[in-house]
């Protein structure tokens, strides 16, 4: 069977800035404690229309109470973290007509869809 293959139309650069985003802050809540820090970037084919992106890292996760407030923009768990790098992502993310979310339990998991182009 011949994988599925679905395009989108992106500002690439915006889009990076979302991605780079979320990959940075996986890397600093993995942490340099004595195990390897590891952040992993799935991308694949979301609910119905549109395409999913999952970045993955092996950090404490993120408590249930605080998956909408990462969003919002000068709200920060970090001492040195100015606050504006997931509401960025998010705006980035909305402008597209895609969705961004956060889960909780084991390890950092954000996640954003972004419309496929049909056709």
């Amino acid at each position: 069977m011949k994988p599925q293959t679905r395009a989108v139309l992106i500002d690439p650069v915006q889009i990076e800035v979302v991605v780079r985003n979320l990959v940075a802050n996986g890397l600093e809540a993995a942490g340099a404690g004595p195990s390897p820090r590891r952040v992993t970037v799935e991308i694949g084919p979301g609910e119905a229309g549109f395409v999913r992106t999952v970045v993955r890292d092996s950090g404490s996760g993120l408590a249930p109470e605080l998956r909408e407030q990462v969003f919002e923009p000068f709200w920060s768990s970090r001492a040195t973290g100015m606050g504006i790098g997931l509401a960025i992502s998010r705006s980035i993310v909305e402008a597209h007509g895609g969705r961004i979310w956060a889960e909780s339990g084991q390890g950092g998991v954000f996640g954003f869809t972004l419309p496929a182009v049909h056709g």
